[in-house]
């Protein structure tokens, strides 16, 4: 038995992309939407099988005709045939009998090509099933497809229209026709005998239309390109496919896990295209593509895939501290965006933007610059009151530093006090503010200890009333105070 679907799906690292490199086809080729108008019936003619079959499997328009010739050329001998049996039975097992004795000579798994089966003999469950439905057609026999979780085969009915009677056909086997039954066959050397050919326990058995089967082999060819990690080809196939299987009348279901929607399994692959080409650095591509995909194919989870490049995208040149390209870049792509993700990705920016700013600060006029950019922001609603505490407090520490080590303790003491009073406190500020205090209050101990010990103790009286204006409370002032009296 031949496998006839395997999904894949791929990660950025498998695939190989150019900047140059056009976008993979989208729209499907001409003959799917010609032949999509025959998904009506379930009888199609056999040079119509043929034709459809040969451009599923993928030839070329050189290729075309004369492959078709070569078959019509196979088919009219078996039509011709007297031996050919009249009785619907008879006949059907006789098909089977004649492809492989005189077309089929290898079976292969992964051949599902038509025009491979003509060219070498090599065939798998699928083109072999195909093969026999243009044999059996051109019989005027009504053919049903029929698949499994990992085959595919066919039926024949072999009574009337009004009386059906559906006898199974394992088309891999020469002896497939009725599975189950004793055949009576002979031998090379004229001996007559018996072959049992049990059989098969086809579960999830799901009946489906001959343009169905045919569309196997499509999925086939996918199977095989998607194992070699050519995701552009997958995407061309997935899209005939969709055409082709689009004007069923009584589609197989697409909750059916066997035989997966047609739409789903191109908007898959087409998500998939996306995802590599921005996980892959091609963000300006996976946009355009994105954009060209919607026109066809519109999806709410394109707008979530727009929004993950362009975040991925600036926070790739942010990380290389190119800010004004990253601004560039998020202003430029604003329309693919909602208002409410540019936002928040201008939010982050701006954000980043903010915190390299702030390490930069080595001046007390940079840091008030700062001070300024984050009120700005904070007007503007970029940033949240927490975030806007948080950056003033750095800003304001900064400045309390540099006003320590130029100017003195008091000086930077003073500014903190008057900061804290027109923004408020925070606990950073406050722990701040209680060492510089406490510097203080040591200076000023220091001095006047230093004043009395050298005996100016009128001066040392004098400077020490001044310390108990400035902290009127301090214990240590206070002992000092003690001290003179």
């Amino acid at each position: 038995m031949g496998r006839y679907f395997v999904v894949f799906f791929f990660t950025s690292a498998a695939l190989s992309f150019s900047a140059e490199t056009a976008f993979p086809q989208i729209e499907a080729e001409s003959w799917a939407y010609q032949y999509a108008s025959l998904g009506q019936q379930d009888q199609l003619m056999w040079q119509d099988i043929t034709r459809l079959s040969l451009h599923a499997s993928g030839i070329s328009a050189s290729q075309q005709a004369l492959l078709e010739q070569r078959i019509f050329d196979m088919v009219k001998a078996v039509r011709s045939d007297p031996a050919l049996p009249v009785n619907l039975r008879e006949r059907g097992e006789y098909i089977l009998t004649v492809i492989h004795s005189k077309f089929l000579k290898k079976y292969s798994s992964g051949q599902t090509r038509i025009d491979t089966l003509v060219q070498n003999g090599t065939f798998n469950c699928v083109s072999s099933a195909v093969f026999y439905m243009i044999f059996a057609r051109a019989a005027d026999m009504e053919v049903q497809g029929i698949m499994t979780h990992d085959h595919a085969f066919v039926s024949v009915n072999v009574g009337t229209k009004s009386q059906p009677e559906r006898v199974d056909v394992e088309t891999t086997n020469k002896f497939g026709f009725d599975p189950g039954n004793k055949k009576e066959f002979q031998t090379a050397f004229g001996q007559t005998g018996f072959v049992y050919t049990p059989a098969h326990n086809y579960r999830d058995r799901t009946n489906i239309s001959q343009l169905e089967l045919i569309s196997l082999i499509i999925t086939n060819r996918m199977s095989d390109i998607e194992k070699r990690k050519d995701l552009e080809s997958s995407i061309t196939l997935a899209a005939n496919r969709a055409a082709l299987l689009s004007n069923r009348s009584n589609p197989v279901p697409s909750s059916n896990a066997i035989f997966p929607d047609p739409i789903k399994t191109l908007t898959d692959r087409l998500r998939n295209y996306g995802a590599f080409l921005s996980n892959s650095g091609y963000e300006a591509e996976a946009l355009q593509w994105s954009q060209q995909v919607q026109s066809d194919y519109p999806d709410p989870w394109w707008e979530e895939f727009n929004y993950a490049t362009v975040n991925n995208w600036v926070n790739r040149l942010v990380q290389r501290k190119q800010f004004s390209q990253a601004r560039q870049t998020l202003n430029a792509n604003a329309d693919f965006l909602t208002g409410d993700k540019y936002a928040e990705l201008n939010a982050q920016l701006t954000d980043s933007e903010l915190v390299v700013q702030s390490k930069s600060i080595r001046t007390v006029r940079e840091a008030e610059n700062f001070l300024v950019t984050v009120n700005n922001t904070y007007s503007q609603a970029l940033i949240s009151t927490s975030r806007a505490t948080e950056m003033r407090s750095f800003a304001i520490a900064k400045i309390a530093e540099i006003y320590a080590k130029e100017k003195g303790t008091k000086e930077a003491m003073q500014y903190l006090e008057s900061t804290i009073a027109l923004y408020g406190s925070t606990s950073q500020l406050n722990t701040m503010l209680r060492t510089y205090r406490a510097n203080r209050v040591s200076e000023l101990h220091n001095t006047f200890a230093r004043l009395w010990n050298s005996g100016n103790k009128e001066t040392a009286s004098i400077f020490l009333k001044g310390a108990l204006e400035e902290f009127p409370d301090n214990a240590q002032l206070l002992k000092d105070w003690s001290t003179i009296n």
